[in-house]
């Protein structure tokens, strides 16, 4: 009998700047994806769910998670930081 191992999805930024973030995140598989969101064409990540059914992934929750939880908040036409 063969177990799963489901790993928690956990991201780092690698990149924040004045175009927008690169992420790494490693998924509940272990596999790791490479998500971005810049300003002119908004999140981007390669994984199957978000390539061909054209939907917001796991991945990119868990980002957008990542940035509210320091509180940044980001849209396709909109940037803000929030300092408390």
């Amino acid at each position: 009998m063969s177990t799963l191992t489901i790993y928690p999805t956990t991201v780092e930024t690698l990149l924040a700047d004045s175009e927008g973030f690169i992420f790494q995140v490693i998924g509940s598989h272990g596999d790791i994806y490479i998500v971005g969101y810049d300003y002119v064409d908004g999140w981007f990540c390669p994984c199957p769910d978000h390539i061909y059914r054209r939907r917001e992934c796991k991945h990119i929750r868990a980002c957008k998670n990542e940035l509210d939880l320091n509180h940044i908040c980001v849209s396709d036409d909109l940037f803000c930081e929030v300092t408390a």
